[in-house]
């Protein structure tokens, strides 16, 4: 089982902390509420949401999900 955190509950956090803390506390995965990285989400482009995913993996909550 695979057991993931939705950031919501963290957001006043910048996102790069979010992703360390929900990985320090031991959780899969965080699940990402599309206004918490955007008032507008439906614009993000595609290397803003690469950039995203990259940072998950810099700080190591994306590594248990490959």
């Amino acid at each position: 089982m695979r057991i993931a955190l939705c950031n919501e509950v963290i957001a006043p956090m910048p996102f790069p902390r979010q992703c360390e803390y929900a990985a320090k506390l031991g959780y899969d995965g965080l699940e990402i509420a599309p206004y918490t990285l955007s008032d507008e989400p439906q614009h993000l482009g595609s290397a803003q949401l690469a950039a995203a995913r990259a940072i998950g993996y810099v700080r190591g909550i994306l590594e248990a999900l490959q």
